[in-house]
C-alpha cells in the first residue's frame, strides 16, 4: 500500500512538474481592453485609460469637492471572465483617503434607487443629493425585489421574520464605553 501512494505521489510530481513550468500569468490592463471591463462609471469611453470616475469636461460644471472626488476610484469594479482556478490582482491605489467618511457638499449618481444596505452608506456618508436612472419597481421586475427587506425595517425587531435576540449586552457595551474614551476617535 506504501508504495503504491508512493508511485502515485511521483507520478503526479513527473506530470505536475512539466504542466507548472508551462503555466503563464497573463496579466491584463482592463483600460487597455476594447470591452468596457472598468464599471461603476459613466462614459466609459470617453474615460480612455483612466480609473477616474467623471470625464475632464465635468470640471467646470460640478462642485469643486465632487470634482476632487472624481479621481477616488471607490465604487468601481473591473469584470472579467476565466477559466483558470487560481486568479492573482495587482493594484495600486494613488488616490489618497478621503480623511472622513462624511461626504456632504457631494451627490450620488447611480443606475438604480439603492438597495436598503447601499441607501444605509449614502445616509452615513451625509450625501446631500441622489439621482438614480431606474426605480425599486424596475429592479423588481427584473428580480432585483428589495420590497420585503423595506417591510421587514419598518417592524419592530419582535415582528421580524429574522429573530434578533441581544446577547452578552453588559459584556458587549464595554466595547461602546471604551470608544467614548478613546481621544483619538473620528466622531460620528
Amino acid at each position: 500500500m506504501k508504495i503504491s501512494t508512493i508511485l502515485r505521489s511521483l507520478l503526479i510530481i513527473i506530470v505536475g512538474i512539466p504542466a507548472m513550468a508551462n503555466a503563464q500569468t497573463k496579466w491584463m490592463n482592463p483600460t487597455d481592453a476594447n470591452e468596457p471591463y472598468i464599471c461603476g462609471r459613466a462614459w466609459n469611453k470617453e474615460m480612455g485609460k483612466s480609473y477616474n470616475r467623471l470625464p475632464q469636461r465635468f470640471k467646470a460644471t460640478v462642485p469643486g469637492r465632487v470634482w476632487g472626488n472624481s479621481t477616488m476610484t471607490a465604487g468601481l469594479t473591473v469584470r472579467f471572465v476565466t477559466t483558470s482556478p487560481n486568479i492573482a490582482v495587482k493594484y495600486v491605489c494613488t488616490s489618497q483617503s478621503y480623511g472622513t467618511f462624511n461626504l456632504s457638499g457631494c451627490d450620488i449618481y447611480s443606475s438604480c434607487e439603492p438597495c436598503p444596505m447601499c441607501l444605509g452608506a449614502i445616509y452615513w456618508a451625509r450625501l446631500d443629493r441622489l439621482f438614480y436612472g431606474n426605480t425599486k419597481a424596475d429592479a423588481a421586475r427584473i428580480g432585483f425585489d428589495d420590497a420585503f427587506i423595506y417591510k421587514e425595517l419598518a417592524l419592530p425587531l419582535s415582528e421580524r421574520t429574522l429573530r434578533a435576540e441581544q446577547l452578552l449586552g453588559k459584556e458587549a457595551i464595554a466595547t461602546f464605553e471604551a470608544w467614548e474614551q478613546k481621544t483619538d476617535k473620528t466622531p460620528y
